[in-house]
């Protein structure tokens, strides 16, 4: 695929889904912090999924707070949104947990602090931005919007300053000024939902939009080009039968 690729001389794009993924993985579970909530909170379901007792008074304090009987999820640690799903639905049971966790032996280290519950929130808060970006992914031409989205958003964050700081840092690493490469700048100019709205910088706008008529003109070059070889072969194509006829004629 890759020869083909070259030989055809085609650019070369990552996936972005899968670059983004690189990018959490970069950013998320290196911090201490961050880990080691994560880690209460794995141990938390595992508490519930294990033990039959324990389950029954998380479904109790549900039905206290008539909420839906749902269960709670256990992560994959290979994937990144099913550890968000786990924080999401530990989030959403906060209420039922807190019924319930008076009751937890505190030395099994599955107790959550109010600073913990906080620092869940923004975590799951970050890593929603990047599953709604991954799920939202169809084409090259919503590399930069995504990517500018994402960026705002994360220096608009001011709870976990050393995470957002790994985060912005992975994806200048990995994507560097997205708006300058030629192909993700023309694909999001001609797609009609962007156009230029979604770039920061005025000359990436001027940069692409050169691009794109220099383009035009190369192909519109290339098809005239056709057009009068296509005419020359058919004039020649004439000239021939015209002459054949005359021989015949004269030398019937």
């Amino acid at each position: 695929m890759s020869a083909a690729m070259e030989k055809a001389r085609f650019k070369d794009v990552s996936c972005l889904a899968h670059t983004l993924q690189i990018v959490i993985k970069d950013s998320v579970f290196n911090q201490k912090e961050v880990s080691n909530v994560i880690t209460i909170c794995r141990r938390l379901v595992g508490h519930f999924k294990h033990s039959v007792k324990a389950n029954k008074q998380l479904k109790a304090a549900r039905e206290t707070f008539h909420m839906p009987q749902k269960c709670m999820i256990q992560d994959e640690p290979t994937r990144w949104n099913s550890t968000l799903h786990m924080l999401q639905r530990v989030l959403e049971q906060r209420r039922p947990l807190a019924l319930v966790n008076p009751g937890l032996d505190r030395t099994n280290g599955i107790h959550l602090t109010p600073s913990q519950w906080s620092l869940i929130e923004a975590i799951s808060e970050i890593l929603s931005l990047f599953e709604n970006a991954t799920l939202a992914i169809s084409n090259v031409g919503e590399t930069i919007p995504i990517i500018n989205s994402i960026t705002t958003s994360l220096k608009e964050n001011y709870t976990l300053k050393d995470m957002t700081n790994d985060f912005l840092a992975s994806l200048q690493r990995r994507f560097g000024n997205c708006e300058s490469d030629q192909c993700y700048a023309t694909a999001t100019i001609l797609d009609p939902r962007f156009k230029t709205k979604v770039f920061v910088s005025n000359e990436a706008v001027i940069a692409a939009k050169q691009h794109i008529l220099s383009e035009m003109d190369k192909l519109e070059t290339s098809k005239i080009s056709a057009l009068s070889g296509e005419m020359e072969s058919s004039n020649a194509a004439n000239f021939t039968v015209s002459s054949n006829s005359s021989t015949n004629f004269y030398s019937n």
